[in-house]
């Protein structure tokens, strides 16, 4: 694994920090099958996860994590992407929607998005849903997004998690430096997420 890991904890219920992976897969080898055409060749991609940790000490169960709302920065100003359907995640490697259980101090990766190689364009993130809307909404172009996630469970409360997302323009070829120079992908305080997307545009 590279990239992020942040520690974001909080008492009781599921919380996430952010990992990534850089790897090179078609479509059918990972046995995903929601993801558009299956590709024929290898296509490099960097694989954006987030590390879903139960850090209570009881079990949770049913937990899913919901994309709310997105917003973009967009000359200093925060706005919402009303084209995004709001929907849950997908679990890393069993594709669903919603995890049966985990435990107390354990964790899974639920996928966040991937960017593939976009050769001589511009790079795109897919925002990893359980379904990809036909209109492309969950497709992101360069730039910064903020998203507002709510992570729940069967018997606890929803807690709400702000992760920020930088899309990079250019790929870059060295993994490292695009894990740092290129793809971003941090935990946002609560109250800082809240400050920038009550900021107005001045005029």
């Amino acid at each position: 694994w590279g990239g992020v890991r942040q520690q974001y904890m909080s008492d009781g219920s599921p919380v996430a920090t952010t990992d990534c992976h850089h790897g090179s897969l078609t479509a059918a080898a990972a046995g995903d099958i929601s993801r558009g055409p299956v590709a024929e060749s290898p296509t490099e991609t960097f694989y954006l996860r987030l590390w879903v940790r139960n850090s209570g000490n009881v079990a949770a169960f049913d937990v899913n994590v919901f994309v709310a709302r997105v917003f973009k920065q967009e000359r200093g100003v925060w706005s919402e992407r009303k084209r995004f359907l709001p929907m849950n995640l997908v679990w890393s490697h069993v594709l669903k929607s919603s995890v049966e259980v985990i435990c107390p101090g354990l964790g899974r990766h639920v996928d966040f998005a991937h960017i593939d190689h976009p050769g001589i364009n511009a790079c795109k993130a897919v925002v990893d849903t359980e379904v990809q809307p036909n209109n492309d909404a969950s497709v992101l172009e360069d730039g910064d997004y903020l998203f507002e996630l709510r992570i729940g469970h069967r018997e606890g409360s929803v807690q709400r998690q702000w992760v920020k997302l930088c899309v990079p323009q250019k790929w870059i070829e060295d993994e490292t430096r695009m894990l740092t120079e290129g793809i971003k992908l941090e935990a946002v305080d609560d109250r800082d997420a809240e400050k920038w997307i009550a900021t107005k545009p001045s005029n």
